[in-house]
């Protein structure tokens, strides 16, 4: 007798998550959802909003190994009213902006590539069947840390926003980053800094968003993932290239590392891409 495969099909999962001062009567409340925006406003018994202070939504998928949600997408959103799709939530922020850094241990020596992807122009059409993005991407210089004492994605974060304020991106920018889940909402509230006294600026806010799932499905997936393409494809050729591993070396030094260097890479023009890219 054959065995049944078990089935590998993921459950969806759509989180929300509230911060309010005084805990409502969840048992008389209920969902009000738009037909024609997919906006969700969870009202009382008397049918006035709940008062939340702040809210975040989540996209991800129930592990069988645990019982902890596995997050594919988290941003925070109006405790007013939220929308059931991550990327609407997205379409308040003037720039969007993934940051991805990946770290390798090359020759004893602690290596790390921080990649950076611009979007502008996004484009998103929740109602098609499935939804539908366009947008225009850029591909910023990457930067390469030898030996960080700190995080090395935090390091990526910290230098890219700085970046970020001197070429005056249109705001509110989202920054959308693949690490430290748990302290985003913190960071966010700037009841924590990224690192040290360094807090995240007015105008930006970042956004969780994994490089590994549902890429064409979402826009901030898609930014993460050319960015952990171009992270992986700076690593592989410094891991086979003596001279660049020489040259990173030579770099300039900083608090947080031994040296760091711009990968010297020509800047890529504007492009477009879509949910079909």
């Amino acid at each position: 007798m054959k065995k049944k495969r078990k089935s590998t099909r993921k459950t969806r999962v759509l989180l929300v998550r509230a911060k309010t001062e005084k805990l409502p009567d969840l048992a008389k409340a209920r969902a009000v959802i738009s037909n024609s925006t997919g906006r969700v406003q969870i009202i009382d018994e008397n049918g006035h909003p709940l008062p939340f202070l702040d809210a975040d939504i989540s996209l991800g998928y129930e592990r069988v190994s645990t019982s902890r949600m596995k997050v594919i997408h988290r941003v925070a959103s109006d405790p007013r009213g939220f929308y059931r799709d991550p990327t609407t939530e997205l379409m308040r922020f003037a720039t969007l902006m993934g940051v991805d850094t990946n770290t390798r241990e090359i020759d004893g020596e602690r290596i790390s590539v921080t990649a950076v992807v611009v979007a502008r122009g996004v484009h998103y059409l929740p109602n098609k069947t499935p939804p539908t993005w366009t947008a225009e991407f850029s591909d910023q210089p990457a930067h390469v840390w030898l030996n960080t004492n700190i995080s090395p994605e935090v390091v990526g974060w910290v230098n890219s926003i700085g970046g970020a304020l001197r070429s005056n991106l249109p705001q509110p920018v989202g920054v959308i980053v693949d690490s430290e889940l748990d302290r985003l909402p913190r960071i966010n509230s700037r009841e924590e800094p990224m690192v040290g006294e360094v807090y995240r600026p007015d105008g930006y806010e970042f956004v969780y968003a994994s490089p590994h799932h549902s890429a064409s499905e979402h826009v901030g997936n898609a930014i993460m993932a050319i960015c952990d393409k171009r992270a992986s494809a700076v690593l592989k050729e410094l891991a086979s290239n003596l001279d660049a591993r020489g040259w990173l070396r030579g770099g300039d030094p900083h608090q947080w590392m031994t040296a760091w260097r711009m990968w010297p890479r020509e800047w890529v023009s504007w492009r477009k891409r879509s949910s079909a890219a």
